[in-house]
């Protein structure tokens, strides 16, 4: 058996506050040859967090489906199994959207050649975090 090595890596993190009640998602893919090829960010508001965790996986798996990969890891800061292994995550489980989007996920899961699930390097957890503040307004002083 061969090594696994992937044509592109996606980072995920959700970044929920508390007061008010928010979250924003930050996404990142690195192909192994081009290095980063895509960053992005999104203030979804007040959403539940599993809502924002399964629109950010649904981003960057649509993404490398975009740019045509077929071997891909994906490194989050949440839990992935509960959206693309067996068990199966709770949160907006009655809402026709959030059934939608999870079946969207699994379809394009299916789609990939291979994929592997890894954990998230450090420095990558940090740029990410990083990232996901400037997601958030920043409050104007007076």
């Amino acid at each position: 058996m061969t090594d696994f090595k992937p044509d592109c890596t996606i980072n995920l993190h959700v970044e929920a506050r508390t007061k008010p009640a928010a979250c924003a998602w930050v996404c990142s893919i690195s192909h192994v040859k081009r290095g980063r090829v895509v960053i992005a960010r999104k203030n979804l508001g007040d959403v539940p967090r599993p809502e924002a965790e399964l629109e950010v996986l649904h981003y960057g798996l649509a993404q490398a489906l975009r740019f045509q990969q077929e071997k891909i890891v994906v490194t989050a800061t949440f839990p992935l199994g509960a959206w693309v292994g067996e068990s199966k995550r709770s949160g907006g489980a009655g809402k026709p959207a959030f059934k939608a989007k999870r079946e969207a996920v699994a379809k394009a899961w299916a789609t990939f050649r291979l994929k592997k699930i890894n954990r998230m390097d450090a420095p990558d957890e940090k740029s990410l975090r990083e990232e996901a503040e400037n997601a958030f307004p920043r409050k104007r002083s007076q």
